[in-house]
């Protein structure tokens, strides 16, 4: 808990809403969030949790008002800056989002989804080397801690290294995601792509992969199935 409260009531309501939220009785656990919260304004654990409920329900300008209020009772919640970067981010403002990012960065260095989100806004915004930076640290301390979320940084990085025509290393880490992401269609695409690279290349595997990708739903261009042969 990063704001304990030693209201009993509003404790009661804040345990009530985690159980409700575990049911799927959505409705009813924001509700309990939120009496939880008039219990005890200082309640930022309340806030936080009915903040992702309302972002996961797409209610993002909602969201970001208690992620602010959360901030504004414990202004070093982790928690909050994070929810509040990806917010900003759904809601397409990268500016505030990428601030929130750095701010994870430089008080939570430890935390690897600062450096995975400001890492996917830099991709985003064609800052490639710099990405590749910061998903590389991302990468690094997801794999360490043994999560599985070190395959979504890979599958970032061989992006990153495809848009730099670095089609070896972009291989090399889109194989590293494939165990998690073998079904995404992107991710055989891009493969694909890389096998077919003339120096590194391998015209077999290109082909596995991009009929994959044809059956996954991705439009082949006809000049790609050209080279395949097809």
């Amino acid at each position: 808990m990063l704001c304990p409260t030693e209201n009993e009531a509003a404790r009661q309501q804040y345990n009530n809403a985690l159980e409700l939220q575990q049911e799927g009785r959505l409705r009813d656990a924001r509700e309990a969030y939120q009496k939880a919260v008039e219990q005890d304004s200082r309640y930022c654990d309340a806030m936080d949790n009915l903040g992702q409920m309302l972002r996961t329900e797409g209610d993002v300008k909602q969201a970001i008002y208690w992620y602010e209020r959360s901030l504004a009772v414990k202004p070093d919640n982790a928690v909050a800056h994070q929810n509040l970067a990806v917010a900003y981010n759904v809601q397409g403002d990268q500016n505030k989002s990428q601030s929130e990012y750095l701010w994870l960065i430089k008080n939570d260095s430890t935390n690897p989804e600062g450096y995975y989100g400001l890492g996917a806004i830099l991709l985003g915004s064609g800052q490639t080397d710099a990405a590749i930076e910061k998903l590389a640290l991302a990468e690094k301390i997801y794999r360490e801690n043994g999560s599985s979320l070190a395959m979504d940084a890979q599958y970032l990085l061989g992006v990153a290294y495809f848009n730099k025509q670095d089609y070896k290393r972009s291989r090399e880490y889109l194989a590293l995601s494939y165990a998690q992401k073998q079904d995404d269609p992107n991710v055989n695409y891009l493969l694909g792509l890389c096998y077919l690279d003339p120096s590194t290349g391998d015209k077999k595997q290109a082909s596995e992969f991009l009929l994959k990708a044809g059956k996954l739903g991705v439009q082949v261009p006809p000049d790609v199935l050209q080279q395949l042969g097809k």
